[in-house]
């Protein structure tokens, strides 16, 4: 196997040689040109850019266009002729126009009656229901509101029939007939 061991101060040397060849190449590129207008006019000395990198920002600065010319305004913009799209799409508002409004969401099942039938009463000419809920015993008669959500709409022989008031449906309860 071959030592790869470098000596320091030959790493050094290399690495400080090549920051100096990079710091050169920036500061004196090969391929700069000098201008010919650099020499004073009338005496034909040289400016006091002879050096190099003065040089250089002359030949920059001459480059650059020093116009009257406003640096904002855009420049070389064609305008480009309006595309008729009527052909690929009808007009907005009569597409807007013709989308439908959409379906009402569908009502939420209604909750099974909490109740269940546990007797009945005629008093008077009055009917009067016994219904149960849970492990409660409620009277009501037609037109009463139970539990607050639900009014007794009438009471017949073989059913009563509810209204659900939060939602207004009608929900019957099937009364079993009793055997004589």
């Amino acid at each position: 196997m071959h030592d790869l061991r470098v000596n320091p101060k030959v790493r050094w040397a290399v690495l400080l040689s090549a920051l100096a060849f990079t710091v050169a190449a920036v500061f004196y590129p090969l391929d700069a040109q000098v201008s010919s207008d650099s020499t004073s006019a009338g005496s034909g000395r040289e400016n006091s850019t002879s050096s190099p990198v003065a040089r250089d920002e002359v030949s920059m600065r001459e480059s650059i266009d020093t116009s009257s010319r406003d640096p904002f305004e855009p420049s070389q913009w064609t305008r480009v002729a309006a595309i008729d799209l009527s052909p690929i799409a009808p007009p907005l508002v009569e597409t807007i126009a013709a989308i439908e409004p959409p379906l009402p969401a569908p009502r939420p099942p209604l909750p099974p009656l909490p109740f269940r039938f546990a007797g009945r009463y005629s008093d008077a000419g009055e009917e009067l229901v016994y219904l149960g809920r849970g492990d409660q015993i409620v009277l009501a008669r037609a037109r009463d509101t139970v539990d607050g959500i639900y009014r007794v709409e009438t009471i017949e022989e073989s059913r009563i029939s509810f209204q659900h008031l939060p939602s207004g449906e009608k929900q019957i309860l099937i009364i079993n007939a009793p055997a004589n």
